[in-house]
C-alpha cells in the first residue's frame, strides 16, 4: 500500500519526498531515533506510523493515521527501554532483555497497559478525556490508538503566556476536573497528570492526554514508570504505593500551582520528609483562605491527609457541593473509600454545607462548660415539645462554605467550641437568625473565648429545643479547630433521615456526647465522623440503625479511636460498608460478630489500615450479594488469621488489594471462593510475606518484599 503523508502532520502529499505545504517538515529526514518504530510503518494493518511525538517511563507515543478512518491519530506503545531495545534499520519487535520473574512481570504489564485502555474505550462520553479507538498487539508489545489532540501544551501556554490567576485556571480547568471525577468513577486513575499532558486546544477547550501507568509492573520499575518530577504524588515512588484518585488530585493541584506560580512544587518524597513548599508566593492575586485551604489539602504530601477525590477537591474549590457518586472514587486514601453514595431525597451539598454553618457550637478544651444557657448540661433538657416548630434552617442562598451559619463575620475555623440551648434568654446582641422560618425561633449567637487568640464559641438556642430533621447534615463540616461539641439534649435529629457528614474534619474535636438521639429514621451516616482524628472514644451504642443503608467512611481516620463498641448496629439493610472503620489505628478489637451483611453491595476497605487489630471475627458475614472487597483488610499489620472460609464471592467484581500488606497473616482459607471471569485480583495477596499453602490462581498474585 502506497501512502504519500506528511510523517510530522499527516497532510497528504502529492508524492514521496520533499518538504509538507502544511508543516515545513522535509520528509525522509525522520529516521534519526533508532530505538523508535520507523517511520511510514503501517501498524496492525491499518495505522500509517509517523513522528515520535512524545516519550515517557514506559513508552513512545507517535503522530499517526488511521487509513480505515481517515482521520489522525495518536499512537502509544509500550516500551519501557530499561527492559528492551529495537534497531528499526532491522525491523520494528522490540528485544525485551529480561528473564524469569521480570519477563512474567513484563507481561503483566502489558496485559494491564491494553486493560487500562479497554476500560478508557468505554468513556467516549467524556469529552475532556482523550478518546482510545483501539488497542492490540505487535512487535512483542502493546499499542494503544487515541484521538489526535491539536492544539498547544498547558506547560507551553503558561511559558508563552506567563501566569495565570487563581479563578482564570478554575474557570479553564473545571471542565476537565469534572471529566476526571467521571473518569474515576468507572475505575480508572490517570496517575500521569501534569502541565504537558494538558492540550489546550484552539477553541480553548482543554483535553487529558496520555494515560496512567500499568498497573501491574514489577516493583523494582514502578517508581520509573510512574513518577513525573513535581507533579507525583508520594505513593507513586513506591513500588507497593497505593494509588487512586486521591493520586490524581495531588496532580492536578500540582498542576494547578504551577499555573498561578510559574514554579515548580519540590517533589513529594522530598516533601513528606521536609515541607518546604508555600502557598504564600508571588501570584497575579492572592488565594483566600478558603481557595489556599482547597490547594493545601489537596496538597499533602501524605496521601491520608490529603483530599481524596475530585468532586470534593471541586467543592473546596468553588465553595459549591461534593455530588454524590459511586464506582473506584470510593475507594479510600491510600487504602479507601472516599466517595459518598447519592443521598435520596436530598437537598445539594452545597446547601446542606451552608447548614451546617447555622448549627455549630465550639468549646475550648477542658476550660469552658457552658452552663449559663438554660441549666445543666447533661441529659436531655427538653422540657417541653415546642422544639417541633423550632426548625433550625437546611438552606442559605450563600454558595461558600467557608463562614458559620451564613454569617459573613466568622469563619469556621474562628470556632472552637459549640454549645446548643433550649432557652434563648440569653442570647447576646451578636445573635442572628437560623431558623427555617425565619421567624426568629432558632438564633445563633458568637462570644469569644477564652485564651484562644481571636476564637470564638458558638451557641445555637430554641425555646424547648431545636428540630435538626433538616440541619443534621454536614452539620459540622470542617470544622477543624472545635474541640468539644454539647448537644446537650437540645438537637433533635427524630425525623433527620441522613447524619452524613455531620462532623466531618472536626480534626481537633475530643469529645461530642450525642447520648439521646433517636436516630431510627436516619438511613445514612455516611462520612459521619470522618477524619475526626482527635477524638479518642464516641458512644454510639443508643444509636438506632434499622433503617440505615450507608455507613461508607463512618470512622473514617479516627486515627485517634481507642474504644468503640458497634457490637448493637442494626446493619440488615445497609448496602455500602466501605471504608467504615478505614484507619482506626489504634483499635485494637472490633466486635462486628452481630453485623447482618446480607445487604451489602461494597465493603471495599471497610477495615484497611487497622493497624493495631489484633483479630476480627468476619466468619458469620453473609456475602452473597457483595461486588467489591478491594483493600478490604489491607495492612491489618497484627492479623494473623481471618475466617472468610464462608465467604460467597459469587457476585464480587473486585477483590484486588483485599489482603495486601497483611505482613503477619500465615494462612487463609480461600479454596471456597468462586471466582466471577472478569474480577480484579490485582495484588490480592501483596506483600503478604508469611503467607503459604494458597490455591494455584491465588499464589499467581501472591508477591512478598
Amino acid at each position: 500500500m502506497e501512502v504519500n503523508r506528511c510523517m510530522k502532520c499527516m497532510t497528504e502529499l502529492k508524492s514521496s519526498g520533499g518538504y509538507c505545504p502544511n508543516c515545513g517538515h522535509k520528509n525522509g529526514s525522520e529516521a534519526a531515533i533508532p530505538f523508535a518504530m520507523k517511520p511510514n510503518t503501517i501498524l496492525h494493518g491499518r495505522y500509517l506510523v509517523g513522528c515520535v511525538i512524545g516519550q515517557g517511563g514506559f513508552g513512545i507515543t507517535y503522530i499517526g493515521y488511521d487509513l480505515v478512518l481517515n482521520s489522525r491519530v495518536a499512537i502509544k506503545e509500550y516500551f519501557p527501554r530499561s527492559m528492551g531495545s529495537r534497531n528499526n534499520s532491522v525491523g520494528n519487535s522490540i528485544s525485551w532483555d529480561v528473564t524469569g520473574e521480570m519477563f512474567d512481570s513484563l507481561k503483566r504489564g502489558r496485559t494491564s497497559f491494553i486493560n487500562e485502555a479497554r476500560k478508557m474505550a468505554r468513556v467516549s462520553d467524556i469529552p475532556e478525556v482523550v478518546r482510545v479507538i483501539d488497542a492490540f498487539e505487535e512487535n512483542g508489545t502493546s499499542y494503544i490508538v487515541m484521538d489526535y489532540v491539536e492544539g498547544e501544551t498547558l506547560k507551553s501556554y503558561i511559558k508563552r503566556n506567563g501566569i495565570m490567576s487563581f479563578d482564570e485556571v478554575v474557570g479553564m480547568l473545571l471542565p476537565l476536573m469534572k471529566g476526571l471525577a467521571r473518569l474515576h468513577r468507572m475505575g480508572i486513575v490517570h496517575r500521569d497528570i501534569s502541565p504537558d499532558n494538558i492540550m489546550i486546544r484552539t477553541d480553548g477547550s482543554v483535553r487529558l492526554l496520555d494515560l496512567g501507568a500499568a498497573k501491574d509492573i514489577s516493583a523494582g520499575d514502578a517508581s520509573q514508570l510512574v513518577v513525573k518530577k513535581s507533579f507525583s504524588p508520594f505513593e507513586q515512588y513506591s513500588g507497593n504505593g497505593s494509588t487512586g484518585p486521591w493520586s490524581d488530585v495531588y496532580s492536578f493541584a500540582a498542576t494547578m500551582y504551577y499555573c498561578i506560580t510559574g514554579a515548580c512544587l519540590p517533589e513529594a518524597i522530598d516533601r513528606i520528609m521536609n515541607d518546604k513548599a508555600s502557598l504564600d508566593v508571588k501570584m497575579k492575586k492572592p488565594l483566600t483562605p478558603a481557595q489556599k485551604s482547597a490547594m493545601a489539602r489537596a496538597l499533602a504530601p501524605a496521601p491520608e491527609k490529603r483530599t481524596r477525590n475530585m468532586d470534593e477537591f471541586i467543592a473546596g474549590l468553588t465553595g459549591g457541593a461534593v455530588q454524590p457518586s459511586q464506582g473506584l472514587q470510593n475507594g479510600p486514601m491510600p487504602y479507601k473509600n472516599p466517595e459518598r453514595p447519592q443521598n435520596k431525597n436530598k437537598r445539594p451539598l452545597i446547601i446542606a454545607a451552608s447548614v451546617l454553618a447555622v448549627c455549630i457550637i465550639g468549646m475550648v478544651t477542658g476550660m469552658f462548660i457552658y452552663r449559663g444557657i438554660g441549666g445543666s448540661s447533661s441529659g436531655s433538657r427538653v422540657t417541653d415539645t415546642s422544639w417541633v416548630n423550632n426548625v433550625m434552617c437546611g438552606s442559605s442562598d450563600v454558595s461558600t462554605d467557608e463562614y458559620v451559619l451564613t454569617n459573613n463575620s466568622y469563619t469556621r475555623n474562628d470556632i472552637v467550641s459549640v454549645t446548643f440551648t433550649d432557652t434563648l434568654k440569653n442570647k447576646n446582641e451578636t445573635a442572628w437568625d437560623v431558623s427555617g422560618a425565619k421567624n426568629g425561633s432558632v438564633m445563633a449567637w458568637v462570644e469569644p473565648a477564652e485564651k484562644s487568640g481571636g476564637k470564638y464559641n458558638l451557641y445555637i438556642g430554641a425555646n424547648g429545643g431545636i428540630n435538626g430533621k433538616d440541619a443534621a447534615e454536614d452539620l459540622f463540616y470542617n470544622y477543624e479547630n472545635v474541640l468539644e461539641i454539647n448537644f446537650n439534649g437540645c438537637f433533635r435529629v427524630d425525623e433527620a433521615e441522613s447524619l452524613s457528614r455531620m462532623m466531618y474534619n472536626c480534626s481537633s474535636l475530643t469529645q461530642a456526647d450525642m447520648t439521646g438521639f433517636n436516630t431510627s429514621k436516619c438511613t445514612d451516616f455516611n462520612s459521619m465522623f470522618a477524619f475526626c482524628e482527635s477524638l479518642k472514644s464516641i458512644d454510639v451504642t443508643g444509636f438506632d440503625t434499622s433503617n440505615a443503608d450507608s455507613m461508607m467512611d463512618m470512622f473514617d481516620y479516627c486515627s485517634s479511636l481507642e474504644e468503640l463498641d458497634v457490637s448493637g448496629f442494626n446493619t440488615s439493610k445497609v448496602t455500602n460498608f466501605g471504608s467504615m472503620f478505614s484507619s482506626c489505628e489504634k483499635l485494637k478489637s472490633i466486635d462486628v460478630t452481630g453485623f447482618d451483611t446480607s445487604s451489602a453491595k461494597d465493603m471495599s476497605g471497610m477495615f484497611s489500615f487497622c493497624r493495631s487489630l489484633e483479630s476480627i471475627d468476619v466468619s458469620g458475614f453473609n456475602t452473597s450479594n457483595a461486588e467489591r472487597m478491594s483493600f478490604m483488610f489491607c495492612f491489618c499489620d497484627l492479623l494473623k488469621t481471618i475466617d472468610v472460609s464462608g465467604f460467597d464471592t459469587s457476585k464480587v467484581k473486585d477483590m484486588s488489594n483485599m489482603f495486601a500488606d497483611c505482613k503477619a497473616l500465615s494462612s487463609i482459607d480461600v479454596s471456597g471462593f468462586a471466582l466471577m471471569e472478569d474480577v480484579d485480583i490485582t495484588d490480592m495477596f501483596e506483600y503478604c510475606n508469611s503467607l503459604t499453602g494458597l490455591p494455584d490462581w491465588a499464589e499467581a498474585v501472591h508477591s512478598v518484599e
